[in-house]
């Protein structure tokens, strides 16, 4: 079946449904978004009492959408998390944007053109960390370099070249022929090189492809294989994988805040106005992903299971989750060890 007319009659109807609205208006409205967010910061504070780590696990392809169709809705990569996000906004439907916004959360947002001009030195996140006390790695289970993505985010985004993970086994190809790796081995050999490392706090960006459309194992007819039970192997492997890594993280005695962001949904099943694995308009379906934090380690001891949280939320919001993990003597007034505010402000 040939999907060029289908997608053009879909990529038609927004501008089309866009006329009900005068033009001036709209533009308007997205003035005054940016006019507002331009303003928005978050300053992480100096590192200060018992060191934890961060760990930022950001995962392509993994959509509130995409867990209703898969019949999966309580992944478990989701259990044990503390907070659940369920109105988190991606903002985007592709990678390299998603990462982008990410690791420019202490800012607001911005159109997207601006996330490839040069960024104001307080928006970064790594930097951010690293002038907090903070050592920062990266680490993918892939190349990085579909699309220049790992290129496009040390350049912009400040990141680490990432920690080399050769030799290590794989476990799916991509649809570019790129290796997929095993999560857990990958996040393991970044552990054994923190655990090396004598600084007491470090922050990982670690990015998994593991959930991608083009995902498979290595056989000439993975595109015969039926794609729901293909996503719902991937996504409960990688759910076990990041429980025996925080197990690791526990074993260890260190503690971790560990943020789990998906970049975007994958479409699974697509919509009426657009067909599925295409991602082209950022539908709603395709951006609210399931993000969620999760506390690792004797630091946390007592920190709360299962909690939904139904405000909606950003990057923004996820920067001040961080600055609010600071120093007892940074915090909001009023606020408890583990009550950080759970929308953007």
């Amino acid at each position: 079946m040939h999907l060029f007319p289908i997608v053009f009659i879909a990529l038609l109807i927004v501008p089309i449904q866009d006329l009900r609205q005068p033009r001036g208006l709209i533009a308007d409205r997205i003035a005054k978004l940016y006019q507002t967010e331009t303003g928005r910061r978050v300053v992480l504070p100096p590192a200060g009492g018992a060191p934890f780590d961060v760990i930022v696990v950001h995962i392509c392809s993994l959509g509130w959408d995409d867990l209703a169709a898969a019949g999966a809705p309580k992944p478990k990569l989701l259990e044990g998390a503390s907070y659940v996000f369920t109105r988190f906004n991606s903002a985007t439907s592709y990678s390299t944007p998603a990462a982008l916004r990410l690791l420019r959360a202490p800012c607001g947002q911005v159109a997207h053109d601006e996330l490839y001009r040069p960024w104001p030195k307080d928006c970064g996140l790594i930097q951010s960390l690293r002038d907090s006390g903070f050592s920062t790695y990266s680490l993918f289970n892939h190349t990085g370099g579909a699309y220049g993505m790992k290129d496009d985010l040390v350049k912009m985004a400040g990141l680490d070249e990432p920690v080399s993970v050769a030799g290590l086994p794989v476990q799916l190809i991509n649809f570019d022929r790129e290796p997929l790796l095993n999560n857990y081995p990958v996040l393991e050999r970044w552990w054994t090189v923190r655990e090396k490392s004598a600084q007491p706090r470090a922050a990982l960006y670690y990015n998994t492809m593991s959930l991608h459309g083009g995902a498979h194992e290595d056989h000439p007819e993975w595109w015969n294989d039926p794609t729901q039970p293909r996503y719902v192997k991937s996504l409960e492997s990688l759910g076990d994988d990041l429980e025996r890594f925080y197990g690791l993280i526990a074993a260890s005695g260190r503690s971790a805040v560990v943020l789990i962001v998906p970049e975007h949904g994958r479409a699974l099943r697509g919509s009426s106005v657009q067909a599925k694995e295409l991602r082209d308009m950022p539908l709603a379906r395709i951006t609210l992903v399931p993000a969620a934090v999760r506390f690792v380690g004797p630091l946390f001891a007592g920190a709360p299971l299962g909690k939904r949280v139904d405000a909606p939320l950003s990057y923004l919001g996820l920067a001040q989750l961080l600055a609010d993990s600071g120093p007892p003597r940074r915090r909001r007034r009023g606020a408890a060890d583990h009550a950080f505010p759970l929308r953007d402000r």
